[in-house]
């Protein structure tokens, strides 16, 4: 990124950008979940912004306050970014390769006495 940002959209999309350019090449590698580091973070009035940035920050803060504030008074993850998915419950996880938890569910072990 050219101006460093705490734009959840802009980090979200430069990371999906990342991993379409890393991961979906010819004979790339396969994923299922990725995961963003972010480290050397400052706080926003010691940026250093583009001469030639076109982008409204100011608009994107207040969007940004706004979908915190919904998010606080609706609960976590109210609004959030689509590539983040959804909460509906009618897909699940993968589970072919699932142990068949008998050391961890109580109701598969045998009672003997």
């Amino acid at each position: 990124m050219q101006v460093p940002t705490n734009d959840l959209q802009k980090l979200v999309s430069t990371a999906v950008r990342a991993l379409r350019f890393v991961f979906c090449k010819e004979g790339g590698y396969h994923y299922k979940k990725a995961g963003v580091i972010v480290w050397n973070i400052v706080p926003n009035f010691a940026i250093q912004t583009n001469l030639f940035d076109t982008i409204d920050r100011e608009k994107q803060s207040r969007l940004a306050a706004a979908i915190d504030a919904i998010n606080r008074k609706n609960g976590h993850n109210t609004i959030k970014v689509a590539v983040q998915g959804t909460t509906d419950k009618s897909w699940h996880l993968k589970c072919e390769h699932i142990s068949k938890q008998y050391t961890t569910n109580l109701d598969d072990v045998i009672l003997v006495k």
